[in-house]
Protein backbone atom coordinates (compact mmCIF):
# COMPACT_ATOMS: atom_id res chain seq x y z
CA UNK A 1 0.00 0.00 0.00
CA UNK A 2 1.44 3.38 -0.97
CA UNK A 3 0.64 6.76 0.54
CA UNK A 4 1.59 10.33 -0.28
CA UNK A 5 1.92 13.47 1.86
CA UNK A 6 0.00 16.71 1.12
CA UNK A 7 2.54 17.11 -1.56
CA UNK A 8 3.59 13.54 -1.15
CA UNK A 9 2.67 10.48 1.00
CA UNK A 10 2.50 10.46 4.73
CA UNK A 11 3.77 8.20 7.45
CA UNK A 12 3.09 8.31 11.14
CA UNK A 13 5.04 10.29 13.68
CA UNK A 14 7.81 8.57 15.69
CA UNK A 15 7.91 8.22 19.48
CA UNK A 16 9.95 11.24 20.43
CA UNK A 17 10.34 13.37 17.40
CA UNK A 18 9.71 16.98 16.57
CA UNK A 19 9.57 17.04 12.76
CA UNK A 20 6.82 17.90 10.31
CA UNK A 21 5.25 17.93 6.36
CA UNK A 22 3.24 18.99 3.32
CA UNK A 23 1.78 16.27 1.20
CA UNK A 24 -1.31 14.28 0.66
CA UNK A 25 -3.42 11.33 -0.32
CA UNK A 26 -3.87 8.23 1.70
CA UNK A 27 -6.27 5.38 1.26
CA UNK A 28 -6.18 4.05 4.79
CA UNK A 29 -6.30 5.76 8.18
CA UNK A 30 -3.52 5.12 10.68
CA UNK A 31 -4.58 3.66 14.00
CA UNK A 32 -5.80 6.69 15.99
CA UNK A 33 -4.77 5.54 19.47
CA UNK A 34 -1.16 4.86 18.62
CA UNK A 35 -0.80 7.89 16.33
CA UNK A 36 -2.18 10.28 18.89
CA UNK A 37 0.08 8.94 21.57
CA UNK A 38 3.13 9.35 19.39
CA UNK A 39 2.16 12.85 18.28
CA UNK A 40 1.75 14.00 21.87
CA UNK A 41 5.04 12.52 22.98
CA UNK A 42 6.93 13.68 19.92
CA UNK A 43 6.68 17.37 20.61
CA UNK A 44 7.52 17.06 24.28
CA UNK A 45 11.11 18.27 24.04
CA UNK A 46 13.57 19.99 21.77
CA UNK A 47 17.11 19.14 22.72
CA UNK A 48 19.96 21.54 21.91
CA UNK A 49 19.27 23.33 18.63
CA UNK A 50 17.81 20.45 16.66
CA UNK A 51 14.97 17.95 16.64
CA UNK A 52 15.28 15.34 19.38
CA UNK A 53 15.61 11.71 18.26
CA UNK A 54 14.75 8.56 20.16
CA UNK A 55 17.98 6.62 19.69
CA UNK A 56 21.69 7.22 19.36
CA UNK A 57 22.77 9.17 16.31
CA UNK A 58 22.90 7.21 13.09
CA UNK A 59 26.20 6.79 11.29
CA UNK A 60 26.08 9.26 8.40
CA UNK A 61 29.51 8.51 6.95
CA UNK A 62 28.02 6.96 3.79
CA UNK A 63 25.15 9.43 3.41
CA UNK A 64 24.81 11.48 0.24
CA UNK A 65 24.20 15.23 0.03
CA UNK A 66 21.25 16.60 -1.90
CA UNK A 67 21.68 20.23 -2.99
CA UNK A 68 19.13 22.60 -4.43
CA UNK A 69 20.94 25.57 -5.94
CA UNK A 70 17.76 27.41 -6.94
CA UNK A 71 16.50 27.65 -3.35
CA UNK A 72 19.91 27.51 -1.69
CA UNK A 73 19.73 24.55 0.68
CA UNK A 74 21.19 21.10 1.20
CA UNK A 75 20.22 18.02 3.16
CA UNK A 76 21.88 14.66 3.75
CA UNK A 77 20.13 11.35 3.08
CA UNK A 78 20.96 7.62 3.35
CA UNK A 79 22.36 5.91 0.29
CA UNK A 80 19.39 3.52 0.11
CA UNK A 81 16.74 6.27 0.17
CA UNK A 82 15.49 7.49 -3.19
CA UNK A 83 15.05 11.22 -3.94
CA UNK A 84 12.13 11.82 -6.31
CA UNK A 85 9.23 14.17 -7.16
CA UNK A 86 11.73 16.99 -7.71
CA UNK A 87 10.25 20.39 -8.58
CA UNK A 88 6.70 19.05 -8.66
CA UNK A 89 4.06 21.77 -8.47
CA UNK A 90 1.04 21.30 -6.21
CA UNK A 91 -2.13 23.33 -5.71
CA UNK A 92 -0.47 25.44 -3.01
CA UNK A 93 3.28 25.00 -3.32
CA UNK A 94 6.15 23.20 -4.99
CA UNK A 95 7.69 19.92 -3.82
CA UNK A 96 11.42 20.47 -4.13
CA UNK A 97 12.30 16.86 -3.28
CA UNK A 98 10.76 13.82 -1.63
CA UNK A 99 12.92 11.05 -0.14
CA UNK A 100 11.35 7.61 0.08
CA UNK A 101 12.18 4.19 1.51
CA UNK A 102 10.03 1.12 0.97
CA UNK A 103 9.39 -1.34 3.79
CA UNK A 104 6.98 -4.16 4.59
CA UNK A 105 6.13 -7.16 2.46
CA UNK A 106 3.96 -8.07 -0.51
CA UNK A 107 0.71 -6.17 -0.82
CA UNK A 108 1.33 -4.54 2.56
CA UNK A 109 4.35 -2.59 1.36
CA UNK A 110 4.63 0.84 2.94
CA UNK A 111 6.74 3.85 2.10
CA UNK A 112 8.53 6.21 4.50
CA UNK A 113 8.48 9.78 3.20
CA UNK A 114 10.46 12.91 3.96
CA UNK A 115 9.39 15.79 1.74
CA UNK A 116 10.70 19.34 1.39
CA UNK A 117 8.13 21.73 -0.06
CA UNK A 118 8.29 25.49 -0.56
CA UNK A 119 5.33 27.89 -0.27
CA UNK A 120 4.77 31.61 -0.75
CA UNK A 121 4.56 33.14 2.74
CA UNK A 122 2.14 35.81 1.45
CA UNK A 123 3.83 38.19 3.86
CA UNK A 124 2.75 36.16 6.92
CA UNK A 125 4.78 34.76 9.79
CA UNK A 126 4.87 31.00 10.37
CA UNK A 127 1.98 30.86 12.86
CA UNK A 128 -0.37 33.01 10.77
CA UNK A 129 0.53 31.10 7.62
CA UNK A 130 -0.27 27.77 9.27
CA UNK A 131 -3.59 29.12 10.56
CA UNK A 132 -4.55 29.83 6.94
CA UNK A 133 -3.07 26.59 5.62
CA UNK A 134 -5.17 24.31 7.82
CA UNK A 135 -8.40 26.01 6.77
CA UNK A 136 -8.11 24.69 3.22
CA UNK A 137 -8.85 21.13 2.06
CA UNK A 138 -8.13 18.43 3.01
CA UNK A 139 -8.35 20.10 6.41
CA UNK A 140 -6.19 19.56 9.48
CA UNK A 141 -6.47 19.80 13.24
CA UNK A 142 -3.36 20.91 15.13
CA UNK A 143 -2.55 18.36 17.84
CA UNK A 144 0.51 20.23 19.13
CA UNK A 145 2.88 23.05 18.29
CA UNK A 146 6.52 23.54 19.32
CA UNK A 147 9.23 26.10 18.57
CA UNK A 148 12.42 24.48 17.22
CA UNK A 149 15.82 25.35 15.77
CA UNK A 150 17.31 23.56 12.80
CA UNK A 151 21.01 24.35 12.42
CA UNK A 152 20.53 27.79 13.93
CA UNK A 153 17.33 28.64 12.04
CA UNK A 154 14.19 29.26 14.10
CA UNK A 155 11.09 27.31 13.12
CA UNK A 156 7.86 25.78 14.35
CA UNK A 157 6.98 22.09 14.36
CA UNK A 158 3.34 21.00 14.15
CA UNK A 159 1.70 17.66 14.76
CA UNK A 160 -1.37 17.59 12.50
CA UNK A 161 -4.36 15.28 12.32
CA UNK A 162 -5.93 15.20 8.87
CA UNK A 163 -9.15 13.75 7.55
CA UNK A 164 -7.36 10.73 6.14
CA UNK A 165 -3.85 10.95 7.60
CA UNK A 166 -1.56 12.46 10.22
CA UNK A 167 1.64 14.39 9.54
CA UNK A 168 4.50 16.22 11.22
CA UNK A 169 5.42 19.50 9.57
CA UNK A 170 8.43 21.61 10.51
CA UNK A 171 8.23 25.12 9.07
CA UNK A 172 11.16 27.46 8.41
CA UNK A 173 11.03 30.88 6.77
CA UNK A 174 13.58 32.43 4.45
CA UNK A 175 12.77 35.73 2.79
CA UNK A 176 9.27 35.53 1.34
CA UNK A 177 9.21 31.73 1.28
CA UNK A 178 8.19 29.10 3.79
CA UNK A 179 10.00 25.76 3.69
CA UNK A 180 8.00 22.80 4.93
CA UNK A 181 9.97 19.73 6.07
CA UNK A 182 7.47 16.93 6.35
CA UNK A 183 7.58 13.48 7.85
CA UNK A 184 4.75 11.07 7.10
CA UNK A 185 4.07 7.57 8.34
CA UNK A 186 1.20 5.10 8.27
CA UNK A 187 2.31 1.51 8.64
CA UNK A 188 0.34 -1.51 9.75
CA UNK A 189 0.97 -2.60 13.34
CA UNK A 190 3.23 -5.52 12.39
CA UNK A 191 5.72 -3.06 10.89
CA UNK A 192 5.80 -0.53 13.71
CA UNK A 193 9.30 -1.49 14.88
CA UNK A 194 10.70 -0.95 11.40
CA UNK A 195 8.70 2.23 11.10
CA UNK A 196 10.24 3.63 14.29
CA UNK A 197 13.72 3.08 12.88
CA UNK A 198 12.78 4.86 9.65
CA UNK A 199 11.11 7.69 11.58
CA UNK A 200 14.32 8.21 13.53
CA UNK A 201 16.27 8.24 10.27
CA UNK A 202 13.99 10.99 8.94
CA UNK A 203 14.62 13.02 12.10
CA UNK A 204 18.37 12.72 11.48
CA UNK A 205 17.84 13.80 7.87
CA UNK A 206 15.81 16.81 9.00
CA UNK A 207 18.59 17.83 11.38
CA UNK A 208 21.04 18.00 8.45
CA UNK A 209 18.91 20.53 6.54
CA UNK A 210 20.68 23.86 6.15
CA UNK A 211 20.68 26.93 3.94
CA UNK A 212 23.89 27.35 1.96
CA UNK A 213 23.26 30.86 0.69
Amino acid sequence: MYKKPLSVFILMVSLSVVAFGCAKNADKKPEPANNTKQATTTTAAVISTNIATTTESINQSDWKIYQNKEFGFEVKYPENWEPNSENQKTARGKILVNFTKLFGKGRDMNRANFAITVFDSKGMNLSDWMDEYIKEPPGFTVLSKKEVKINGVDGISYELNGVVYKATMTLLKKGGEIFCLEKVSSAESEYRDEQKILDNTIDEMLNTFKYVR
